[in-house]
């Protein structure tokens, strides 16, 4: 296998046992099974912040819905017609 660009890193014994377990049973590099960890990671965390921030502009389309409905209660609109 050809080296890529590399850098050294220290890593604890156990951490090192664990990388090299799992490349030995999946048949991978020590690289390989560090990119995969870190691209399944990287993942992970955007698909997380993904789901926070969809939350959150639910939380805040609603929130903007009931303003809207309260609005229409209260006869606050536009010259236009919409609702401030």
């Amino acid at each position: 296998m050809a080296q890529k660009n590399t850098k050294s890193t220290s890593l604890d014994r156990e951490t090192h046992a664990l990388a090299r377990k799992t490349a030995d049973e999946y048949n991978l590099s020590l690289i390989e099974v560090f990119e995969q960890a870190t691209e399944r990671l990287y993942k992970k965390a955007f698909f997380e912040t993904l789901q926070a921030d969809f939350l959150r502009l639910t939380r805040i389309n609603e929130a903007w819905k009931q303003e809207i409905r309260h609005r229409e209660v209260i006869g606050i609109n536009l010259p236009d017609g919409e609702y401030l």
